[in-house]
C-alpha cells in the first residue's frame, strides 16, 4: 500500500502542469463566455474532486397546524435522481454569484427571490454517478399565499414515496426550526 500511495504521488506530480494549464483554460472560457456555465463533462468533474456548494431551497407553509413542504419531481431520463421528488435546487456554477444561484432557484418556480431564513449547512458524501460530495445550504422560505409552479405541496407527515433519500435530513431540520402551530 505504501508503494502504491507514492507511485501516485509521482503520478499527480507529473501531471501537475496539464492539470494547471485545463484551469487556466477554464477560466479563459469563462471570462471569454461570462454569461455561460463551463462545459458540463469539466464542471462534474471538478465537483468530484472539491466539495460542490448547493442551494436547497425548502419551501413551506402552515395550515390548520399542519407543516407542508413544495416539491418537485424530477424527469423520468434525469442522468442522476430519474423519478424522485425533491427540494427545488442548484448547484452553484462555476463564476456564479450566490445572488445568481438563489436567482436560478426561485425562477425554477416562476418566482421572484422571497424572503429567506438560512437554516443550515449539511454536508453530504454520497457520490452517485457524476455528482461528487457537496455543502448543501439550507434555505426556509414561508411560502404561505403564493403560487409556485412545477410541484406539488406535501404534508411533512406524508411524503412521497420517491422522496430523494438525500433530502429527508432536510425536512428534519426544517421542522425543528418551522412552528406547525
Amino acid at each position: 500500500m505504501e508503494e502504491r500511495l507514492e507511485q501516485i504521488e509521482k503520478d499527480l506530480q507529473k501531471s501537475l502542469p496539464e492539470a494547471k494549464r485545463i484551469i487556466g483554460l477554464l477560466n479563459e472560457y469563462a471570462e471569454l463566455h461570462p454569461s455561460s456555465y463551463i462545459p458540463s463533462d469539466y464542471f462534474f468533474l471538478l465537483n468530484n474532486a472539491v466539495n460542490q456548494v448547493a442551494f436547497e431551497l425548502l419551501p413551506y407553509k402552515v395550515e390548520n397546524n399542519q407543516l407542508s413542504v413544495y416539491l418537485l419531481k424530477r424527469q423520468d431520463d434525469d442522468p442522476f435522481y430519474a423519478s424522485t421528488w425533491h427540494f427545488p435546487g442548484g448547484i452553484q456554477r462555476y463564476n456564479q454569484t450566490k445572488e445568481e444561484s438563489l436567482n436560478n432557484v426561485f425562477s425554477e418556480l416562476g418566482l421572484e427571490i422571497q424572503p429567506i431564513d438560512v437554516l443550515d449547512t449539511v454536508v453530504s458524501t454520497t457520490k452517485n454517478r457524476r455528482r461528487g460530495p457537496c455543502n448543501h445550504i439550507l434555505i426556509a422560505s414561508d411560502m404561505s399565499g403564493l403560487q409556485p409552479k412545477n410541484g406539488t405541496w406535501f404534508s411533512v407527515n406524508d411524503l412521497p414515496d420517491q422522496f430523494l433519500d438525500e433530502h429527508v435530513p432536510f425536512v428534519e431540520i426544517l421542522s425543528a426550526n418551522v412552528s406547525a402551530s
